[in-house]
């Protein structure tokens, strides 16, 4: 019985309940975060779009107090302080 709901779970995408957030999408990308340790400092959350599932990193819902802005140039979504 545990086998049947871990491998429907693992077909499915869903993870434990409490990793069951929306996550936000933009003009089809999704956004991302994921943990990284900085040479000298302590691990912070990074934010990204990607249109397919990455290697590392799970879906995010929307930080606070950041916005999305699109790259003119490449049209490529990031995020960005609402007060810059």
């Amino acid at each position: 019985m545990e086998r049947d709901r871990r491998l429907y779970e693992e077909n499915n995408n869903l993870g434990p309940p409490e990793d069951r957030t929306m996550p936000y999408t933009y003009q089809g990308w999704t956004l991302y975060s994921r943990e990284v340790k900085l040479k000298r400092g302590p691990k912070v959350t990074i934010y990204f779009f990607s249109k397919k599932k990455p290697k590392s990193g799970k879906q995010s819902e929307m930080p606070p107090n950041r916005k999305v802005v699109v790259n003119k140039r490449t049209g490529l979504p990031f995020l960005k302080g609402k007060g810059k």
